[in-house]
């Protein structure tokens, strides 16, 4: 076959790929987007794209005889067919509403993957934004859902979703200091959330809460021992003093178990392995000194001292009412102890290490030298 018969093959075979993405198009319910850029379809990986036309909108290109499409200057056939790819993307994400899937565009078979930062369009990053405000999300700080508070900087902990769902991914990756790995965490938080709730039926008497895992579990123990003690509260008269406190508070063992180990795990996760040995050191060992915590571990005392200020940054990030749990937690022990349960004294100093330590809590010591002695 000749140059001249190739290139009129190859040519035809483009012009019928091109009318017939157009008639799909033309044939779909597209409202707004006959207004978006070619670019919205876009993806960071992509390849030949015909640059002098993706700023065009949609219906610009649709309306544009193939024969000048062909016609603009540096637009090759690797640069048409790249045309025709974003066309199938359009029509395709709009016959699947826009939440992912396979698709077929080319005849080749794609698969969207919302983890993969460099397969995700504007289109698709626009649908993440529009799903997660219909939820409420939006409010919500970027820090709260991330796997790692490792994976992205401290500047970002307190940001909220809307601070990123509010822009393109263009204008995301333009602002400083937000380079590809930066890019690629924001987007695994934001996919991750989606996948999520994207299912979630719309229900006006249903509420559904998202939340670690963690504080998940913290927040169903602390639940439950403060419905016990309100409910044998409510049973019978507090009883005198030698007598017992009539309260089911948890134990010194439970505290530890429940409280203290799921909060060093997940310092372990935010900040690393010498944060979580040194909560370790310091609260389930505490009559060891600063020094001598900072001689285990090989690190200096001032170095010993910004992790567990990094630690109470990460939890104030992770989990907001920690505080406030931990200080009604704090005062129903105190108020045992004052009631002659003895039992609950290694509990209550628990908790006050943990407070003063994590949580910014600096008065217990004030208050347990006033305190009645068991």
């Amino acid at each position: 076959m000749s140059k001249t018969s190739a290139g009129v093959v190859v040519d035809f075979q483009l012009v019928t790929e091109f009318n017939a993405v157009r008639d799909q198009l033309l044939g779909l319910e597209l409202n707004g987007h006959w207004e978006k850029p070619l670019a919205y379809w876009a993806q960071a990986t992509d390849r030949h794209l015909p640059m002098a036309l993706v700023d065009r909108t949609l219906k610009c290109v649709v309306e544009t005889p193939f024969q000048q499409l062909a016609q603009t200057p540096g637009v090759g056939p690797k640069k048409l067919n790249s045309l025709i790819m974003l066309l199938g993307r359009a029509a395709n994400s709009r016959a699947t509403n826009g939440t992912g899937g396979v698709s077929h565009v080319n005849g080749q078979k794609t698969e969207r993957k919302s983890d993969d930062a460099s397969a995700i369009s504007e289109e698709l990053w626009c649908l993440w934004g529009s799903n997660l405000r219909s939820r409420g999300l939006e409010t919500e700080t970027l820090g709260r859902f991330a796997p790692s508070l490792r994976q992205i900087p401290r500047l970002m902990w307190r940001k909220r979703l809307d601070d990123y769902l509010s822009l393109s991914l263009a204008e995301i990756r333009a602002l400083r200091r937000h380079g590809e790995k930066r890019v690629a965490a924001l987007i695994e938080i934001v996919g991750g959330l989606h996948k999520i709730t994207e299912h979630l039926a719309s229900q006006p008497h249903v509420v559904v809460r998202i939340e670690p895992r963690f504080v998940a579990q913290l927040e169903d123990w602390f639940a439950a021992f403060s419905l016990a003690v309100s409910s044998r509260n409510r049973a019978a008269p507090a009883p005198g003093k030698g007598e017992g406190t009539g309260r089911e508070l948890p134990d010194d063992l439970s505290v530890c178990r429940e409280l203290i180990e799921p909060l060093i795990e997940q310092a372990r996760i935010d900040v690393g392995d010498h944060a979580a040995a040194i909560l370790g050191e310091r609260i389930l060992r505490p009559q060891s000194s600063m020094q001598h915590t900072a001689g285990q571990l090989g690190l200096t005392r001032s170095r010993v001292y910004e992790l567990i200020t990094e630690t109470a940054a990460a939890l104030e990030v992770r989990w907001p009412q920690g505080r406030r749990r931990l200080l009604e937690l704090r005062s129903q022990l105190a108020e045992a102890v004052d009631d002659g349960g003895s039992q609950y004294s290694a509990s209550l100093c628990r908790v006050e290490i943990t407070l003063a330590l994590l949580f910014r809590d600096r008065p217990h010591a004030e208050m347990a030298g006033t305190r009645k002695k068991p």
